[in-house]
């Protein structure tokens, strides 16, 4: 068999791994080639016994591990958190060195800094979005760097109790009163065309907590797992403070926990989007609770393809009847301006 052993120092969002934490390595295909525990001594958490296996030349037809010349990348497991993160590089320094550590290829005075990446998928027009990280480098114009250098990044909005705020990247930095894209809040952002954006910092966790205003907040969804409304704002509904919740994912959706089930077209919050949510007092240090049912998806909806979707609307909604008209379900209603 054919292995190197990687060393270094093990860091987590800036700080040492804890006892427990685990660090592996993947090929280029994503295979675990080598996995261990970090060790702790005096204070610091180090990578001693990450042997890196190669591949087996008598299996030609099976990739178990490391070939000369091949990428790898480094993972780590907080298991306090039970969250992966990634270390941002990758390497190409493996050889065999029948299992003893590798020369120029990691050492005990080498830290690695290993964070969260959030990658979001963009439509062309607009999206409300938001980040579960606490973003590193968090001005606007490094977030979306590759946006603003394609000339595909229009504007992004964001709303706090100044009011909203604004990021235009046709403007001189200091005129835009967006300065800071924060982990946990919802933003508002238009794309000429379709784009991924990746958020590269510090993981958010279901102990995050953020506060609310009295009236509206543009906030974000951080948990992993999807989660309906009516569990994600429980202890809102249960003291009668929530009065709707909106989002927006080609078109608006609502919640309104006084309103009938099915009048209610938000089914599900999503890891990565951005939601309006008003409330009747300021709430202290809100938290989404641990998802505890199973996992929802956002009903499917039928809207209007010739309708241009904007960040501002209203809801109409009611009882529709019809005089010699026939109809059937699926017929949609449609409201038109003054103009047609």
């Amino acid at each position: 068999p054919s292995a190197g052993a990687f060393q270094g120092q093990a860091l987590v969002n800036g700080e040492p791994a804890s006892e427990g934490d685990w660090v592996a390595a993947f090929d280029e295909d994503g295979n675990v080639a080598g996995a261990t525990e970090v060790t702790i001594y005096d204070g610091q958490a180090y990578i001693i016994a990450l042997v890196i296996y190669g591949d087996d030349s008598l299996t030609p037809d099976v990739d178990e591990g490391i070939n000369d010349g091949e990428m790898f990348t480094l993972k780590l497991w907080d298991s306090s958190e039970n969250i992966i993160y990634d270390y941002s590089e990758s390497f190409d320094c493996w050889y065999n060195n029948n299992g003893a550590p590798m020369v120029g290829c990691g050492d005990l005075n080498s830290v690695y800094n290993f964070i969260s990446y959030d990658e979001l998928t963009l439509a062309s027009g607009w999206n409300l979005i938001s980040f579960d990280v606490v973003l590193e480098n968090n001005a606007p114009g490094i977030v979306f760097e590759d946006l603003v250098i394609e000339g595909n990044l229009i504007y992004v909005t964001g709303f706090a109790e100044t009011g909203y705020m604004y990021y235009d990247p046709s403007l001189p930095e200091p005129f835009s009163t967006l300065t800071a894209i924060e982990g946990g809040m919802g933003y508002w952002i238009k794309i000429n065309e379709s784009a991924g954006v990746i958020g590269e910092g510090w993981g958010l966790t279901m102990e995050t907590a953020i506060d609310l205003m009295a009236l509206w907040n543009l906030i974000g969804y951080w948990p992993s797992e999807s989660m309906a409304p009516e569990e994600a704002f429980a202890a809102l509904i249960e003291n009668g403070n929530l009065h709707y919740v909106t989002g927006f994912d080609g078109g608006f959706t609502w919640y309104e926990p006084s309103g009938p089930d099915f009048a209610n077209t938000l089914t599900a919050l999503e890891n990565g989007k951005g939601y309006w949510v008003r409330v009747f007092d300021p709430v202290n240090d809100f938290q989404y609770p641990e998802p505890s049912g199973p996992v929802v998806k956002q009903l499917s909806l039928n809207p209007n393809p010739d309708i241009v979707k904007t960040n501002s609307a209203m809801f109409v909604n009611g009882t529709v009847s019809f005089q010699d008209i026939t109809y059937k379900e699926g017929n949609r209603v449609n409201i038109y301006t003054e103009s047609g």
